[in-house]
């Protein structure tokens, strides 16, 4: 009897202490999965308190290609809503950093590394800078004859194929073809088909008009058909996301264009009644005044369509060749 009894409580013993272990290695996991939680949080943290500094400074340095580390994190950028611009580390809690005033050109979600790019807008005058950024899992291939496929910075992961059919998917991120071609007509490889973010952008440089295609069961449906007026415009194109955070992000740069518009035709008009040598003509400033009222009115809406697109690119050589004019006078400039 007091055998099977020691065996009873041998068993019993056993159990406790299982069930015991289970719960303290249960406590020890959930402190373990909070300690990495909160280390990420404030990694984050740390993150959203200096890129806003880091943005700053990609801006003053146009033209130049820079590179930024995201230590086991994903930025994630939200610019496809003109109300909730911003940016945020993906999986974490800390707070949204808006960028409603900034063109900002990007994927979603930006992984590993930030390979950042600006270039300023002019339009002569200069209006804006765009921010360029994305990651080298990101890859974007030119398909057949691109001239912008020059324009785009040296630290992209760019590949050229005469095909579509000619890319293997090399575990990226996400694929952006960029073609002048149909891409209705384009057939990929089972590894290209089996990425979730696989789009491309159609360039007709004759109407400056883009339209965006999305990869759907083994075909590229159309999603959206917008314009560009210059090589800085088309590559925020192929930077951006989708049809909708282009669209987005253009309307910002178009709204400060109007703001820039009224206040340079208001120093027009200034300069017209000036008292000013002779060689500077009242009618050199009328003629100003009167290509800025049109370029107001031309950005009244943010909206980029074909008339906007053909009047800001006729302003904006006219206005040039009028601002070079009064400079080689010596007379007070228009911008």
């Amino acid at each position: 009897m007091k055998s099977k009894k020691a065996q009873v409580e041998v068993q019993f013993n056993w159990i406790y202490v299982s069930i015991a272990g289970a719960v303290i290695l249960s406590i020890f996991v959930g402190i373990a999965l909070k300690m990495n939680q909160n280390s990420k949080e404030q990694l984050a943290s740390e993150a959203i308190t200096y890129f806003d500094e880091i943005f700053t400074s990609v801006q003053a340095s146009e033209n130049t290609e820079n590179e930024i580390s995201l230590p086991g994190l994903d930025l994630e950028i939200e610019s496809d809503n003109p109300i909730s611009n911003h940016y945020s580390i993906e999986g974490t809690d800390r707070s949204q950093i808006s960028i409603r005033f900034l063109p900002f050109f990007s994927p979603r979600i930006i992984k590993t590394r930030i390979l950042s790019y600006a270039l300023g807008w002019d339009m002569p005058f200069r209006v804006s800078y765009f921010i360029y950024m994305t990651s080298p899992g990101v890859a974007y291939v030119s398909v057949g004859n691109n001239a912008i496929r020059d324009e785009l910075p040296e630290h992209l992961t760019v590949l050229e194929v005469n095909d579509a059919s000619d890319l293997e998917n090399e575990n990226y991120d996400r694929i952006r073809f960029f073609t002048s071609e149909d891409p209705s007509s384009f057939n990929v490889d089972d590894t290209v088909e089996k990425n979730k973010f696989v789009s491309v952008i159609k360039i007709n440089q004759e109407a400056n008009e883009i339209t965006y295609y999305k990869l759907k069961s083994g075909e590229f449906e159309e999603q959206d058909t917008t314009y560009y007026l210059d090589d800085t415009t088309l590559l925020a194109a192929i930077y951006a996301d989708n049809v909708d955070s282009y669209n987005c992000n253009m309307a910002k740069a178009i709204e400060r264009l109007h703001r820039f518009s009224t206040m340079l035709k208001n120093r027009a008009s200034e300069l017209r009644g000036a008292d000013l040598l002779s060689l500077c003509s009242p009618d050199a400033y009328s003629q100003a005044e009167s290509m800025l009222t049109q370029m107001e009115e031309a950005t009244e809406s943010t909206k980029m369509d074909a008339s906007m697109v053909s009047q800001l690119k006729t302003i904006r050589e006219q206005l040039s060749v009028l601002n070079k004019d009064l400079n080689k006078r010596s007379c007070p400039t228009v911008y």
